[in-house]
């Protein structure tokens, strides 16, 4: 029975080491993803994910006169790599702002047509519809500028530090171990 379990983990050996490179670039996200990539010396990229491999990660990022860079970063030199998880709009939130300072616009505006409240009935009418147009003009303002504003969610990919890989070597199987700091 054991030459059956040692001819058996030779065979597996090749697919268990493309299984090991495979693993190492299944944790990253799809090429286009927004990135982030700081270097162990403090250099920070930014652009989107081109292409990650086993040994190194590929980012397009703005270059001058609208060109486009290609950089690769060798996975050694990595600290850290975040991806960009982009949120929702802030349309409710800002309309309500934006509503909130056209009624406090309004208001103000009408305490100076009818100072200590000596208007008649039409002024006042007329600086209530001011006011209320104030509000609407102003929560649809801020209704666009926020919808316009979307949130940012990084989150941090784990590198993979230590990697053990086995593979046939000269008639038997041979073992290695990859750390990576």
């Amino acid at each position: 029975m054991r030459p059956f379990t040692l001819t058996f983990l030779v065979a597996l050996a090749p697919v268990a080491a493309v299984a090991q490179v495979d693993s190492a670039t299944a944790a990253l996200p799809q090429p286009g993803a927004e990135v982030r990539v700081t270097t162990r010396v403090g250099r920070m990229f930014y652009g989107h994910l081109d292409q990650a491999t086993a040994d190194s990660i590929r980012i397009r990022t703005a270059g001058a006169n609208d060109r486009i860079l290609v950089t690769t970063i060798p996975r050694d030199s990595i600290a850290r790599f975040e991806v960009n998880h982009p949120g929702g709009g802030h349309g409710a939130v800002s309309a309500l702002i934006g509503a909130g300072a056209g009624l406090g616009a309004g208001v103000a505006l009408a305490a100076l047509d009818c100072p200590l409240g000596s208007c008649s009935a039409d002024t006042q009418s007329q600086n209530v519809r001011y006011t209320e147009l104030a509000m609407i003009v102003g929560g649809v303002i801020g209704a666009l500028t926020g919808a316009g504003i979307r949130s940012a969610r990084w989150t941090d990919v784990v590198a993979e530090r230590v990697r053990v890989t086995a593979r046939p070597a000269g008639g038997g199987l041979g073992v290695g171990l990859t750390l990576r700091f």
